[in-house]
């Protein structure tokens, strides 16, 4: 009976309710003139010189934890706000030239 009742459902639902009709303005496909295989890249933290480069970065991360606690919890479990330093590093990534590696 379920499966009856299921067939006549999507049997008289309309075309356009088992999912849009593309868009005909949007363009999906590209050229390969299209293609821009060398992005721009930014200056500040890249430097190439003679088939060398360098590229680099950094990460910082700080961590603050704050509660606000009744006297009830308070005196079942006395905590503190606290700070950290959770992670700090430097990133290099490049190219070095070696002859006969590619």
């Amino acid at each position: 009976m379920h499966v009856l009742v299921v067939a006549l459902a999507v049997g008289v639902m309309p075309r356009s309710a088992y999912g849009q009709a593309p868009d005909p303005t949007i363009q999906t496909n590209l050229d390969a003139s299209e293609v821009d295989s060398n992005p721009p890249k930014s200056s500040f933290n890249e430097v190439e010189w003679k088939g060398l480069s360098l590229r680099v970065g950094a990460g910082f991360l700080y961590d603050y934890s704050a509660y606000d606690q009744d006297d009830t919890s308070r005196s079942q479990m006395a905590i503190s706000a606290k700070h950290d330093l959770r992670d700090f590093r430097v990133l290099f990534k490049g190219q070095i030239p070696l002859p006969g590696v590619s």
